[in-house]
């Protein structure tokens, strides 16, 4: 679903951006605007993650640099069948994580050294209550562009209009919380 949201906003950016362009430079704009727009976009989908660890200031570690992290990740990828994506730690205060990647084989991992500092290891796996609670408390220094793909936004204070909401990666932290009490719920009958 979260795809079809992404290539539907693209493809409504794209075709706005082209109509607009065919309007003030006709057929010949229109057609330059539309192959702009789809370089952008194949951009964007194959170096997104090294544009968001870079917004996050984020390094990749491996096993040597952070063991305890990278068995707890490789624990979960194994229950979820995936293989293992990179890992990286941003230095961000704020107990916050994101991942990011154009699909499975690509995917990134990050954490922040707040959300580090925070959860005892046992806690960090699915703990979103204390994540929100804590990005109220610590802002972030991150680029508005990237907030929306970190598990809690980083950018306190501010309310997300429903406008703001089209663009969002992940449910509220309250929508999670009640499907994984569903789940719970549903797994203790």
């Amino acid at each position: 679903m979260q795809l079809a949201k992404v290539f539907g906003l693209m493809a409504a950016l794209t075709a706005l951006f082209a109509l607009v362009s065919g309007w003030w430079w006709g057929t010949q704009g229109a057609v330059l605007f539309f192959l702009i727009a789809a370089v952008m976009n194949v951009g964007v989908y194959w170096f997104s993650d090294r544009a968001v660890l870079r917004a996050y200031r984020a390094r990749i570690v491996g096993p040597d640099d952070a063991p305890q992290l990278y068995e707890m990740i490789d624990r979960l990828r194994q229950r979820a069948g995936l293989p293992m994506p990179r890992i990286a730690i941003a230095p961000q205060q704020q107990p916050n994580a994101f991942a990011t990647g154009r699909d499975a084989k690509h995917a990134i991992v990050c954490f922040t050294e707040g959300i580090l500092r925070l959860l005892p290891e046992d806690e960090l796996p699915g703990a979103l209550q204390r994540l929100e609670a804590g990005a109220h408390r610590i802002p972030m220094d991150v680029n508005p562009a990237a907030a929306q793909l970190a598990i809690v936004n980083p950018l306190t204070g501010m309310k997300m209009s429903s406008v703001f909401g089209l663009f969002r990666t992940h449910p509220s932290t309250d929508d999670r919380v009640q499907r994984l009490r569903a789940v719970a719920a549903q797994g203790s009958r």
